[in-house]
């Protein structure tokens, strides 16, 4: 059986800024990263998605780095214009995740 990666349970209010975070929990009761995830799957979700953010680059710009943080491809992005294209949606700050450690090649274990 295989561990749930802890980044799916990190909380949208420890990531993103707090008028995104709150958004998506009141309007689409999205809480965590797996959650937004999850939601992403479905186009008609995208799109409601989208509407919660400044524009729709920076919300598929978020589901690409929330997705990369799990160890997948992130999307293709369009090229960043200036301020990096995409606004930002990032709490400034780190995440910290209990109980981590590093394998030998220096990746995550788990």
């Amino acid at each position: 059986m295989f561990e749930r990666n802890r980044i799916l349970d990190v909380p949208l209010t420890s990531v993103l800024k707090p008028q995104i975070a709150l958004s998506l929990q009141q309007v689409l009761r999205l809480y965590t990263v797996g959650n937004l995830l999850d939601l992403w799957q479905d186009p008609r979700d995208q799109r409601r998605i989208e509407q919660l953010f400044e524009t729709s680059e920076q919300a598929r710009h978020t589901i690409s780095v929330c997705a990369a943080w799990l160890g997948f491809d992130s999307f293709v992005m369009a090229k960043s214009t200036g301020n990096g294209g995409f606004g930002d949606p990032w709490l400034a700050g780190v995440i910290t995740l209990p109980n981590v450690e590093l394998g030998e090649s220096g990746e995550l274990d788990g």
